[in-house]
């Protein structure tokens, strides 16, 4: 065989198998970070195959927090992509990847400022135990490579990973709809728009 006719079909190949790994992956610019674009998670028994929606950088004024991409279910209905994402009817993730480290104790104090902001001047369900509960599962700093994993199952049922770890669950529509308005709402802490770039009307 002739060897630079066997260099260019072996050039050809590796091009094609890194082709299918971009594919299989979005990024986020700003600070280099990947995710899957597909996965695949469970509950009660059931899978549900989940494709990205979009990725976005959390910034402190010019100082980059961390990266976050969005997860819809796949085949999930309706013509308004934020409803898609608000509604309890769809199972959805947010992963969270951490670019510096960040004190527990400032964590909880941006989460709390956070829910301050969603629910200024609602008239809703009082949630405020759902959000001492979830504060109540960062017990360690957040240090740059970590991970946080938050899903939103049918019926309000929200599971937070922290570093791979499961660290607890609640069940509350109105607090997973207040959850999610922390980057899905008005006052969203990221660009809106990246994280639903991917997501088609």
């Amino acid at each position: 065989m002739n060897s630079k006719w066997s260099v260019g079909v072996f050039c050809l190949a590796a091009l094609s198998v890194m082709s299918l790994f971009a594919i299989g992956e979005i990024k986020d610019a700003a600070t280099g970070e990947q995710f899957p674009a597909e996965i695949t998670v469970s509950h009660q028994g059931k899978n549900y195959d989940l494709e990205a929606t979009g990725v976005a950088t959390r910034k402190k004024l010019i100082v980059k927090v961390y990266s976050i991409a969005s997860y819809l279910q796949k085949g999930a209905q309706g013509s308004d992509p934020l409803a898609k994402i608000m509604s309890s009817d769809n199972a959805k993730q947010l992963t969270i990847k951490w670019v510096r480290d960040v004190p527990v104790a400032k964590v909880v104090e941006t989460y709390r400022e956070s829910f301050k902001t969603v629910l200024e001047g609602s008239q809703g369900v009082d949630i405020n135990k759902d959000i001492e509960t979830y504060l109540g599962f960062f017990t360690k700093d957040a240090a740059k490579g970590g991970e946080l994993v938050l899903r939103w199952f049918p019926k309000g049922y929200v599971e937070v990973l922290i570093d791979g770890k499961a660290a607890g669950t609640i069940t509350s529509e109105p607090f997973a709809k207040a959850l999610w308005s922390i980057w899905f709402g008005k006052k969203s802490v990221v660009n809106v728009d990246q994280l639903l770039s991917n997501l088609k009307s």
